[in-house]
């Protein structure tokens, strides 16, 4: 629960001791707060930071200064343990001098407890000026004997069957929640036509949970709220009409917190499995999963700033659970989440960042496909090939490509941009070669990037681009098949050449041309794959050359690889691998 004390935020902490633990958020230093007798099981800290309640296995209810660490306040009434606690968002006057000299004063404080009732109390005895009570007076604390002012009961009324688990008061002081171990919620109407109501009166009846309901809590703008229970499901209620508007299923065990961020658009959860979920109202889905405890997560609260629109304070936890809450003081948003397992863990909101960054990736993109536009428009080819890779796009470079015309000095000019591509853009380009190798219409156009980065990368330098010997062994049949394919195309074109011939269908002043031709197509050329015999990929042709060299360069590869790895065996014999360069 977050209090401030001295102008610096603070982290009210209940464990399983009679203690509460006060840490300073800015050096983590801590102070306790004495005077309980049994566990405390819930806190929870006003609106303005002025007053921290605790609640306690002893039955009793305590108000603390945190400026002071001193007890301002006792409530006592409760026949069982308080498992709930919780302020009002509204303020009632300041507090009086010794109880954080004129911070605002919440309004309203309600308790409950495992004897299923529901208390509202009277702290007007904590005004400045007066209000009727006696007050502590300054500099006193409970080890010098005095002990703190006995607040007045205003309303008891039976609100379950069985022991109430949770409490949480709407921040306009008009609507009271409680949850209970008869699996129900009960809302509770505070107050009617602008004036406070003395007595809780039960407005509605909230049902849905197969099992008990731990946590419940309101929306700090809208008219909803929310309860998580043992039956491992977060719900959101309509506080118009009573209806259940939302129901997330995540947690593999026992929901035992709830937490409204951001106004009202995210929720928080905590369960048993050990996880906080943050989940999207609107868009009904977890839009992230915090994994940071080994145990059950009782507690979690937040800080975000005013601009923001959040409340201060939490609502009480459950035993052996610390009750999360508190801020950062550089304004950031913050989630603290406690658990059985003794650690607390903040946690920083970096939407704000991260949505920053996302904008400047996004506007970077669009900068990047403008100058790739323009570069396919002029017809620069160095500027649109290095925007198609720096867009990590394939079907912009299979555009730049195919608007290459099929030239010399194309080639060249792809080879000099091949040649000076840095490693990661290599192997993007050995990947886009790869897939396009996979289809026939996109074939030629991956055989020709393959031909320019054999051409213009030695072998060495390809065999440290990453998870090169992967794609080389992915390209060799693929280029295989489409050698063997033109292979076959260039017999059938002699073939049809020999046909003509023979049937002496050319033209009469064409008869000596196709009598050469036939002549030559009656011999059939040997096939290319066992004639073409290239050790350097340097001078590989396009076709039988590509094969031989992804061959070469595989083997070169694979060879590097297992004398590295006999070098490692060894104990650092062995000289350079590697006899494919």
């Amino acid at each position: 629960s977050g209090g401030r004390g001295g102008g610096e935020m603070q982290l009210a902490v209940g464990t399983n001791s009679e203690q509460v633990r006060l840490f300073d958020l800015a050096d983590m230093g801590c102070r306790l707060l004495l005077g309980h007798a049994d566990i405390v099981l819930a806190l929870d800290a006003s609106a303005g930071g002025g007053l921290i309640a605790s609640a306690s296995k002893d039955a009793t209810v305590r108000l603390w200064d945190p400026a002071t660490a001193e007890c301002v306040g006792r409530c006592v009434g409760h026949m069982d343990a308080v498992g709930a606690v919780g302020f009002g968002g509204k303020t009632g006057g300041r507090l009086a001098a010794g109880a954080a000299d004129g911070a605002p004063l919440p309004a309203t404080l309600l308790s409950a407890s495992k004897d299923k009732t529901l208390k509202k109390w009277d702290l007007s005895p904590l005004l400045a000026g007066g209000g009727g009570g006696k007050t502590k007076k300054k500099g006193a604390t409970a080890a010098s004997g005095e002990e703190a002012p006995t607040l007045s009961c205003l309303a008891t009324v039976l609100a379950h069957s069985k022991e109430v688990n949770a409490l949480a008061v709407a921040p306009n002081d008009r609507l009271a929640i409680t949850g209970s171990q008869d699996r129900s919620l009960k809302v509770w109407t505070l107050a009617a036509d602008g004036s406070a109501a003395i007595r809780p009166e039960p407005a509605a009846t909230l049902t849905g949970h197969r099992r008990a309901v731990w946590t419940a809590a309101f929306a700090p703008l809208d008219r909803v709220a929310a309860s998580g229970s043992a039956d491992m499901l977060v719900k959101v209620w309509s506080m118009a009409d009573w209806a259940c508007l939302r129901t997330f299923e995540g947690h593999v065990s026992s929901v035992l917190k709830v937490r409204f961020l951001r106004g009202g658009a995210l929720l928080a959860s905590s369960g048993s499995d050990g996880l906080v979920k943050v989940w999207s109202i609107k868009g009904q889905e977890c839009v992230a999963t915090l994994d940071a405890h080994e145990d059950k997560v009782w507690a979690i609260d937040a800080y975000e700033p005013p601009s923001r629109g959040a409340t201060g304070g939490g609502e009480g936890g459950g035993e052996g659970g610390g009750e999360g809450g508190g801020g950062d003081p550089r304004g950031l948003g913050e989630l603290v989440s406690g658990s059985a397992d003794s650690v607390i863990v903040r946690w920083r909101d970096t939407s704000s960042a991260s949505g920053a960054q996302a904008s400047a990736e996004a506007e970077q993109s669009l900068q990047e496909e403008q100058a790739l536009a323009n570069a396919l428009a002029s017809g620069a080819v160095a500027s649109a090939f290095r925007a198609a890779l720096a867009l990590r796009r394939p079907r912009a470079l299979l555009t730049v490509l195919q608007g290459l015309p099929s030239t010399d000095a194309a080639d060249a000019s792809l080879r000099d941009c091949v040649r000076a591509a840095a490693d990661d853009d290599l192997a993007f380009c050995l990947e886009c070669s790869r897939d396009w190798s996979t289809r026939a219409a996109q074939a030629l156009t991956g055989h020709r990037l393959l031909h320019a980065v054999l051409r213009a990368v030695p072998a060495r330098k390809l065999a440290a681009v990453p998870r090169a010997r992967s794609l080389v062994e992915a390209l060799l049949p693929y280029a295989v098949r489409h050698y063997e394919r033109l292979d076959r195309l260039l017999v059938g074109t002699h073939f049809l050449g020999y046909t003509l011939s023979s049937m002496r269908l050319l033209r009469p002043d064409a008869a000596s041309a196709a009598t050469a031709v036939g002549s030559s197509a009656t011999a059939m050329p040997p096939r290319a794959a066992e004639t073409v015999r290239v050790a350097d990929p340097a001078a590989a042709p396009l076709g039988g050359g590509v094969v031989d060299a992804l061959t070469l360069l595989a083997t070169a590869l694979g060879e590097a690889a297992d004398e590295a790895a006999e070098g490692e065996g060894g104990g650092g014999g062995g000289g350079e691998g590697g006899g494919g360069d």
